[in-house]
């Protein structure tokens, strides 16, 4: 454990709440609202337009130049509207601009599926999430069902209790990290196989690094590396990043 990594990570997140600022103008009106805009190196990029993204944006990843965007995408009217976890691939030009998404992932699914977090690795598409299923013999019941995706490809997942949802996603070599909630437990799991169990943690963990061996999470109950709680990060870590 390498205690330069730990000072890095709480040099990150105290950036991140200076940098971050109000949206609101001069007359109470924020900009953004209701909108979906890509940010990139500070240049904001309206793809509210793009059909191709979904309507839902919830993790952004850059690999080989091309910027892969997780969400859930929605068609339907009404009460009949179909949730699906979809990937959008955009190629950004020369000038900063960017292309319409060239192409878009559908992830296999049941029923309705939702995408938290994208991970590219080898040109493999890992996204984490979970499904909406309908409880048998109980009429408007559901119970949500952690789930991964390789290329759209349903991955299994250990789940212990039958319900559950995956927050965060990181590959790192030949293993692939899960970071979520197996009902009441908040988890970690390693190739589809329960790694770790938070049992100090109460509320939410919802950020994942993984770097030299050594496992950092995160959310609104704070920060831990591997298994052990971290004195800092006490008001909750919102993203991890160790380098």
């Amino acid at each position: 454990m390498h205690m330069k990594n730990i000072w890095k990570i709480a040099l990150l997140r105290m950036v991140l709440g200076v940098v971050s600022c109000s949206r609101v103008d001069e007359h109470g009106n924020d900009p953004y609202d209701g909108k979906r805009f890509l940010f990139i190196n500070g240049e904001e990029f309206d793809i509210a337009s793009d059909s191709r993204i979904p309507a839902h944006v919830n993790s952004i990843f850059v690999y080989e130049g091309k910027i892969y965007i997780a969400g859930t995408k929605r068609e339907g009217l009404g009460t009949v509207v179909l949730t699906t976890a979809t990937v959008s691939i955009l190629q950004p030009k020369i000038n900063g601009s960017h292309e319409k998404a060239q192409e878009s992932i559908l992830m296999e699914t049941t029923e309705n599926s939702f995408g938290e977090s994208v991970f590219v690795s080898d040109g493999d598409v890992y996204v984490a999430g979970y499904e909406r299923i309908k409880r048998p013999n109980y009429v408007g019941q559901y119970y949500y069902r952690a789930v991964l995706w390789k290329n759209g490809k349903l991955q299994s997942i250990e789940c212990e209790h039958g319900t559950g949802i995956i927050y965060s996603i990181y590959v790192s070599g030949n293993d692939v990290y899960a970071l979520g909630l197996d009902a009441n437990d908040k988890a970690l799991w390693k190739n589809g196989v329960k790694h770790i169990v938070y049992h100090d943690a109460t509320r939410l963990l919802s950020t994942l690094f993984v770097y030299d061996g050594d496992i950092y999470a995160g959310g609104t109950d704070g920060f831990w590396i591997n298994k052990e709680k971290q004195s800092y990060g006490t008001y909750g870590v919102n993203t991890i990043f160790v380098k």
